[in-house]
């Protein structure tokens, strides 16, 4: 939750310093024991000694979050339609697609789709059809 307050510069030895820079952008600057300032800007001998990437001005971000966030929708589990551009791709692409996407093999229509384009799909062979185990 982001909310906007004040900020307060004070020192706590001295009943005359302090300073609420409540507007946005304002600038403070003191010096020892001296009362320093506000200001609307940054005085610009002490601008120029700032690194540059420093000064570029940040957007304010505040109001972006001040709605609450909208509603969180499950996304629905990836089928074969979803997925036929990858699993088409080159052979260097989808060479681990197999063992990535494996549990979708339990998905009967996922598997059906594949075994219907075996020719395309050649590494999901050990997938579908995994070799019987050997008696022991």
């Amino acid at each position: 939750r982001v909310r906007r307050e004040e900020v307060v510069v004070e020192d706590e030895k001295r009943d005359d310093f302090r300073f609420d820079l409540a507007a946005t952008g304002q600038f403070y600057a003191g010096e020892g024991a001296t009362r320093g300032g506000v200001s609307a800007r940054p005085p610009l001998p002490w601008l120029q000694q700032v690194p540059r990437a420093f000064r570029d001005p940040i957007p304010l971000r505040a109001n972006a979050f001040s709605e609450p966030p909208g509603e969180v929708h499950p996304l629905t589990a990836p089928d074969y339609a979803r997925l036929a551009d990858w699993l088409s791709a080159e052979p260097a692409v989808r060479r681990n697609f197999p063992r990535r996407f494996a549990p979708l093999a339990r998905n009967p229509d996922f598997r059906r789709a594949v075994q219907a384009r075996m020719a395309a799909h050649p590494e999901w062979d050990p997938v579908l059809n995994p070799p019987p185990a050997m008696p022991k």
